[in-house]
């Protein structure tokens, strides 16, 4: 919004006159509108498409110092991913740079964020991404407290009746109820409310699948809550402790409405089937004429039938993450399977499998 207006600016005869404005000075903004578009999960699509593709050049020749020094941390802690060219896509500007920047607001103050894009000191734009990757590191150590938390509540739970998680903490980091919400409303695929219990009231957090409207459902229990706000996906609220059980119900309810026959099946998508020998420099370079992809705009998701697991390993921070290597005919194709590094004790060399890959 912000580049927009100054592009309107620009255009403005007087104020360009007034302030010195140019399209070259503009254009060095493009780095920060890629970021922001790209983080806060905007379509790419039409113009938005074609910023952030202009954006990813800006931000791998970014000016700002410590933009330059958070792509140098971010980038090794994620090392295991493998640089292939100077510029990074979409997918790996929201995975390694946009949540350090995220993590300043969530675990402190923002102004750590704008500080590290705005700094012109050398010495601390490398105190500032030291200290966004560590409050990046904290984030995710006490989201994993939380999911450990949320899931010993939910193991509890009777799946047949309970369409909507709903769960709470006094200890919970409010900040970060969102967040959790939205990694066991992936994992369970049904709607999520994430809450801190305080002494006379909650605040919560909320994410959910497609077809659950949350606005829908807060406003049909409104008369139970202090305040509430968001869009139909993710949204937040306040309740007083008292009504708790009774906003729990109401969502139910809903929930009940809205789906009479109980949730719908996570669906599990593929564009095309392929064969390995399909697999080569010429499909990857076809693809990447299709980036940046993102929402409205994912990344192609590919079949592929009768994989024999060849080798595996975990890799990343305290192996987050499962590489594989496949055969099919004599060909080897390797992989990386994110977030999914407690898989490998279910993994035994030889075993055939269907995978569904980008």
């Amino acid at each position: 919004l912000a580049f927009k207006i100054m592009q309107a600016a620009i255009e403005n005869k007087e104020l360009q006159r007034m302030g010195h404005l140019s399209w070259e000075w503009a254009e060095d903004f493009l780095d920060l509108v890629a970021l922001g578009t790209i983080g806060d999960m905007m379509l790419l699509l039409g113009e938005n498409r074609v910023l952030v593709k202009r954006g990813l050049w800006h931000v791998a020749h970014t000016k700002r110092l410590g933009l330059q020094k958070l792509i140098m941390q971010a980038t090794a802690a994620n090392a295991f991913l493998g640089k292939k060219n100077e510029i990074m896509n979409a997918q790996e500007v929201g995975y390694s740079i946009v949540p350090p920047l995220n993590a300043a607001g969530r675990m402190d103050h923002a102004s750590g964020a704008y500080k590290i894009l705005t700094t012109r000191n050398t010495k601390e734009a490398s105190e500032l991404a030291d200290l966004l990757m560590k409050q990046n590191s904290e984030k995710q150590r006490i989201v994993q407290r939380m999911m450990r938390g949320a899931e010993r509540a939910i193991e509890k739970l009777d799946f047949r009746k309970e369409l909507v998680i709903f769960a709470g903490d006094p200890s919970w980091h409010l900040s970060l109820a969102g967040v959790v919400a939205g990694k066991l409303m992936d994992k369970y695929w049904r709607p999520v409310h994430i809450y801190r219990k305080d002494k006379k009231e909650s605040i919560g957090g909320a994410r959910t699948i497609p077809g659950y409207d949350l606005v829908k459902s807060m406003t049909r229990c409104k008369r139970l809550l202090t305040k509430f706000g968001g869009h139909p996906a993710a949204a937040g609220w306040t309740c007083p402790n008292i009504n708790l059980k009774k906003f729990k119900h109401c969502l139910a309810q809903y929930a009940k409405e809205v789906f009479p026959n109980g949730l719908p099946q996570k669906p599990l998508y593929a564009d095309f089937e392929i064969l390995p020998a399909n697999i080569d420099t010429a499909l990857v370079a076809m693809l990447k004429q299709f980036e940046p992809f993102g929402m409205r705009n994912e990344r192609p998701r590919f079949l592929i039938r009768n994989f024999r697991l060849h080798d595996f390993e975990t890799v990343g921070n305290k192996g987050k993450h499962l590489r594989m290597e496949f055969e099919n005919e004599g060909k080897l194709v390797k992989g990386l399977w994110f977030r999914n590094g407690g898989q490998v004790k279910t993994m035994v060399k030889g075993a055939v499998f269907d995978v569904i890959c980008e």
